[in-house]
């Protein structure tokens, strides 16, 4: 075999190693998305890395530097190798045990997984999360939804239109545990419309502040009550009792006629 027979094997030789290669990241320029491979005694030049979507739609997920990562290099050509992360090592191993669970794992702790399996979708985020659209949302769920703010508020704002709360079958129920419930409408009404009764019930009492208050309809009352200072417009008729007035009795008191005490008003109604 001579000389140059037995170059061309060394170099085919070489090119078959390089094909494919294991190696780990050992620099990254995130600003022109490559990164250097260290692969045994090799070192590459800058390499893009392989990612999901480069085109119109566009995916970023950028290998780090430690990472175990595979080269692949066509015609066993280094330098024109592609990155294709990632390989599971001793320091960064596996973040789940099985094939029914595709789970993220982040370094700060955050965790995006569904479990098909469980039927389970989960995400959790350590810190804030923010999500956008231009225009509709719509949440549908076969049972519950729930919204639970351990330690703040949950406000719900809507810049222009309504917010309707529907429940077509049960009730709506709005619960505070250990605080107040308020409601304001700064530049409008808040209407309170039933088609069957409106309780307004407290163990304490009910307080009612306008310049003006206005009651249609038929006032009944129960229990005693006090105040002033107020007009009632329209006929009245009270049942069931004794209407007093400063002290005067209307069913019990008398006027003096020509000296002698007049006998208590006889009764009757509205109609007679």
């Amino acid at each position: 075999m001579n000389w140059e027979h037995s170059k061309a094997i060394a170099e085919l030789n070489r090119k078959l190693e390089n094909i494919l290669r294991i190696g780990r990241v050992c620099e990254a320029d995130y600003g022109k998305a490559r990164v250097r491979v260290e692969s045994g005694e090799v070192t590459t030049g800058w390499l893009p890395w392989i990612t999901t979507r480069a085109s119109s739609d566009v995916s970023w997920w950028a290998p780090e530097v430690g990472e175990q990562v595979m080269l692949l290099s066509p015609s066993g050509d280094l330098a024109q190798a592609a990155v294709l992360p990632s390989l599971f090592q001793v320091a960064h191993p596996a973040c789940a045990d099985r094939p029914t669970i595709e789970r993220k794992v982040y370094e700060d702790g955050a965790v995006i997984e569904y479990d098909r399996e469980a039927h389970l979708l989960h995400a959790y985020i350590p810190g804030d999360a923010f999500f956008e659209v231009d225009h509709d949302v719509t949440v549908i769920a076969g049972n519950d939804i729930s919204a639970t703010a351990k330690g703040g508020n949950i406000n719900v704002t809507a810049d222009f239109g309504e917010i309707t709360v529907l429940a077509k079958s049960d009730n709506v129920n709005v619960i505070a545990e250990k605080a107040d419930i308020n409601m304001t409408a700064t530049e409008g009404k808040i209407t309170c419309r039933a088609k069957d009764e409106i309780a307004l019930i407290s163990e304490d009492k009910i307080r009612q502040s306008a310049p003006k208050l206005v009651m249609d309809g038929i006032i009944e009352n129960g229990g005693g009550q006090y105040g002033g200072g107020g007009k009632i417009y329209g006929p009245i008729e009270q049942a069931g009792g004794d209407f007093v007035s400063d002290g005067v009795s209307l069913q019990h008191h008398t006027h003096n006629e020509n000296g002698d005490v007049t006998n208590e008003p006889n009764g009757g109604t509205s109609e007679s």
